[in-house]
């Protein structure tokens, strides 16, 4: 197992589940994780995910996903172009065999476009970039086809970016410092 030693600003901890309390690393400080207290909202806002299965896209740091699987979904897909911090988290929680959490390096969106499931829940946490929030909003239509009956799709973005016209309305907004979550449901 490999040991990631944390920074002062990379230190992130589990908010609920069987793992509650542990911590994750950022091994690279260029990604921007999703802070304690708006994981804590989001999912207390989503209730139960027992059994529900989860798409962590832009994974990062797979924080999202890796908090899904501890609070009981299953499986929790993480996706996201470079992995490298996913799996020095999955390793360092040491969760390598567990055949829930499943590991795909690959476009996001190219994923879910190719992908034959449906999920309960997918979430997207891209890069504060215009261009990213563009092909999302290309893709919302293809998005929503992958979830199940009652899913919802929930995006994080930046806080500057919701006085541009790019986002059609959500049913529901929430704001927790820099960033505003956006919940589409099926």
């Amino acid at each position: 197992m490999r040991n990631i030693s944390p920074s002062p600003k990379s230190k992130m901890r589990i908010t609920g589940g069987k793992l509650h309390g542990k911590p994750l690393f950022l091994k690279r400080n260029r990604l921007r994780p999703i802070q304690e207290k708006a994981r804590l909202a989001i999912f207390n806002l989503l209730k139960d995910v027992d059994s529900k299965s989860f798409a962590d896209l832009f994974s990062g740091t797979g924080i999202m996903g890796i908090e899904a699987y501890s609070r009981g979904a299953h499986p929790v897909f993480l996706v996201d172009i470079d992995v490298s911090n996913i799996i020095a988290n999955i390793e360092q929680l040491s969760l390598s065999t567990v055949s829930d959490l499943i590991v795909k390096k690959r476009d996001a969106i190219r994923f879910i476009a190719s992908s034959n499931r449906r999920f309960d829940i997918i979430f997207a946490g891209p890069p504060f970039i215009e261009s990213f929030y563009q092909r999302i909003k290309e893709s919302l239509t293809e998005i929503k086809k992958h979830l199940t009956k009652d899913g919802i799709f929930i995006l994080q973005v930046g806080k500057r970016f919701l006085s541009k016209d790019i986002f059609p309305p959500p049913d529901d907004k929430r704001i927790y410092g820099d960033s505003v979550f956006l919940f589409y449901h099926h």
